[in-house]
């Protein structure tokens, strides 16, 4: 069964699944790491925290934003949130009890993780299918 963090995660996975066998023609230098499960997950890849942000702005939860009645609902929702505290949850949000609202850095990296973007250490077009992996990981882990 695949991990939470690992669905989160897939870049380690995808790539180790490129890295040629042992059959095959071995090119390059010989990986020093071995590949490891991923521990921590990404809460703001996009289809959790599209999640996250439905249930905090359920009509209950939209004036208080408490990060405990958040977690109990996110938990009774999805298995997927199990492992999902609420001081990390807390950390989603700024301000009183009376006057919460999501942080801006929270809301921004939820943004540039919903976007595609090519850098230098990254092979050209390797990640573009990663939605299409990532859904069907998170449908297949739900349904056991």
């Amino acid at each position: 069964m695949v991990s939470v963090p690992e669905i989160s995660r897939p870049r380690a996975t995808i790539m180790d699944s490129l890295c040629p066998t042992k059959d095959d023609k071995m090119v390059g230098h010989e990986r020093i790491k071995a590949f490891c499960v991923a521990q921590c997950t990404n809460w703001y890849q996009p289809t959790l925290w599209a999640v996250i942000t439905e249930v905090a702005n359920l009509p209950g939860h939209r004036h208080t934003l408490s990060p405990t009645a958040i977690l109990r609902d996110l938990k009774a929702r999805s298995l997927l949130f199990n492992g999902l505290s609420r001081q990390v949850l807390g950390n989603f949000f700024e301000g009183s009890p009376g006057n919460r609202s999501f942080k801006q850095y929270s809301l921004s990296r939820a943004a540039v993780n919903n976007v595609y973007q090519a850098s230098q250490s990254t092979c050209c077009g390797i990640l573009v299918s990663l939605d299409c992996v990532l859904c069907f990981s998170l449908i297949s882990y739900l349904h056991g």
